[in-house]
């Protein structure tokens, strides 16, 4: 029948493709929902959401350079992270958003090259600073100190010498260009002046003892007043009171009245010789001496000198002159 419903002996239902059907559900039915949310039940029952079956398209829509999560350090929704979020929740600084060509680092260290890092790219081209050349210095050192190199490579500075008197320091110049004493160890010389000073020098170059010595290299010295020239042939006793027979004598002839261009005044040493004048050795003076004298023997013909201008010889007149005699020990 055309449009009319009708349930056949084997209790079945027959709906005519043109049939209408209303009215309520009631009774028991079995609902079953299947697709993208899934659930089964009759009245009213749960559904879920079918694994995999929520796409990136049916998501909310995110803000721009965002990424979901949770950043709260305890369970809470999700939510849209920037990355200045993201970089503080990873534990990340600068480098990680800078050029790859251009990184800075500012702070910190690198380690675990497989390789040295190049001179060019800001590294030393070896493994370590010595092997790069790179004098390296200890990690404190003595205040005003002065280093000196730990080992015979010249690349490593060691803790050195101190500035001061004490042993092993290194003694400074004060601004007179003058060692600065207080830099130097004291010695047992006194600072002062001294007479024919004896002195002596320790293996540092430094005195380290002085007192007043002799004259000189001699221990005594004597030196007499004006004596009278004997006349030719004539010895001059002079009593010297060394006490010892003299190392060294010295005669001097000094002129009272002027004679052969000397004036009065003039002094000329005289050596102990005899002159040959005329073909006879018999001009000049000869000196000894003993503990108590030095004796002066003019020769037979007298005293020859040379003229102060012309250089010509002439025999003094003893009167003009007087003897002074000296004399060491």
């Amino acid at each position: 029948m055309s449009g009319i419903l009708s349930i056949t002996n084997d209790k079945q239902l027959t709906v005519p493709d043109n049939a209408t059907v209303s009215g309520t559900n009631t009774g028991d039915q079995t609902i079953t929902l299947t697709g993208d949310v899934a659930g089964s039940g009759s009245g009213s029952f749960a559904a879920t959401v079918a694994s995999n079956a929520v796409s990136n398209a049916k998501l909310a829509q995110m803000p721009a350079n965002t990424l979901k999560g949770n950043n709260t350090g305890a369970m809470a929704n999700a939510s849209d992270l920037s990355v200045a979020d993201v970089k503080t929740m990873l534990g990340l600084g600068t480098m990680a958003s800078q050029n790859a060509s251009a990184v800075s680092i500012t702070g910190g260290s690198i380690s675990g090259l497989s390789t040295p890092l190049a001179v060019t790219d800001g590294g030393t081209g070896a493994t370590s600073l010595a092997a790069a050349g790179i004098v390296t210095g200890p990690a404190s050192s003595t205040l005003n100190g002065i280093p000196k190199f730990a080992d015979t490579t010249g690349k490593t500075i060691a803790d050195g010498y101190s500035v001061g008197a004490a042993a092993n320091n290194i003694p400074l110049l004060d601004g007179g260009a003058k060692l600065n004493p207080s830099t130097i160890p004291n010695t047992s010389v006194v600072a002062g002046s001294y007479t024919n000073a004896a002195i002596t020098v320790g293996s540092d170059g430094r005195v380290t003892a002085a007192s007043n010595g002799s004259s000189g290299p001699f221990s005594a010295k004597f030196s007499s007043s004006q004596q009278t020239v004997p006349s030719a042939g004539g010895t001059l006793t002079v009593a010297h009171g060394l006490g010892a027979s003299p190392f060294a004598t010295y005669i001097l002839l000094r002129c009272t009245t002027a004679e052969g261009n000397f004036s009065a005044g003039d002094e000329v040493a005289i050596a102990s010789a005899a002159v040959d004048q005329n073909g006879g050795r018999d001009m000049g003076i000869q000196v000894y001496a003993d503990s108590t004298n030095v004796y002066v023997q003019v020769g037979s013909s007298g005293i020859l000198l040379y003229d102060k201008s012309t250089g010509s010889d002439f025999t003094i007149t003893a009167a003009n002159w007087r003897f002074i005699v000296r004399a060491w020990l």
